[in-house]
């Protein structure tokens, strides 16, 4: 059933005639790497008891970052020349770690929790773009355009699995396993905010575009049965994508 739904989005996504409605639009790729982590009540309190645990140590449990990986699709559709609408469907692996540094008395322990997810986000961006006359045009009259934008909008992430657990000791494996159908959510709510710039060339139908966003989560992705409410993943990302469309002022 989620397959099915992710499907839909796709095909809708690059295959909606969007171009004879739009004044400018681009459908495209777009993959890159982050740092994804956990945060919320529930979580700080797995953090606390870690600590608790270890405290004669003088040690803390507590965030590990963990790198993540994303790739997926986005179509722009821009609606007038400072506002466009973004709807994207993102692949991501990703999840969160957490442990013990390195100390006196301890080894450098992390554990991970990792799961894979498609990101399907609706994006309302605020752009400003801008010609620039190269110094050595290859053809008369030819220009050179960027635009940058800020945005912000909400989202759903469908998990694909159940997820895997696993720990370090000295960055070596200790142990990894999959985990039980009851431990994650199917799908959880997002939002993101970011910023990005797009460039092209004033005769080509194609540009590249770079983003930097803050995907936060807003529910929390732990099934009922864990009894962890406010356990959200996050996720800071840097994707870098191609897309074919038309540039500012189609």
């Amino acid at each position: 059933m989620v397959l099915r739904k992710i499907t839909i989005v796709l095909f809708a996504i690059l295959f909606i005639p969007v171009s004879a409605f739009c004044l400018d639009y681009g459908i495209g790729v777009k993959g890159g790497v982050g740092f994804s982590f956990f945060r919320g009540d529930d979580y700080q309190a797995l953090l606390d008891f870690g600590t608790t645990a270890v405290e004669p140590y003088g040690t803390y449990f507590r965030t590990r970052f963990m790198l993540s990986y994303s790739a997926g699709v986005f179509a722009e559709l821009g609606l007038l020349d400072f506002f466009s609408i973004q709807p994207e469907a993102i692949f991501t692996f990703g999840g969160g770690a957490y442990g013990y540094p390195e100390n006196y008395s301890l080894y450098d322990y992390k554990e991970y929790l990792k799961m894979t997810y498609v990101e399907l986000p609706a994006l309302v961006k605020i752009r400003y773009a801008r010609r620039i006359k190269p110094r050595y045009a290859r053809k008369r009259g030819s220009f050179e355009w960027i635009r940058c934008s800020i945005y912000a909008g909400p989202g759903i992430a469908f998990l694909l699995g159940d997820g895997k657990a696993m720990s370090k000791v000295d960055r070596e494996e200790y142990m990894s396993a999959e985990l039980p159908p009851n431990y994650f959510k199917d799908f959880y709510y997002f939002l993101i905010f970011g910023a990005g710039v797009d460039i092209g060339r004033g005769n080509s139908r194609t540009y590249t575009t770079v983003d930097l966003r803050y995907h936060m989560g807003w529910s929390s992705i732990m099934h009922p049965d864990m009894d962890a409410e406010d356990f959200q993943a996050n996720n800071i990302q840097l994707l870098i994508g191609f897309a074919i469309g038309s540039g500012p002022g189609k």
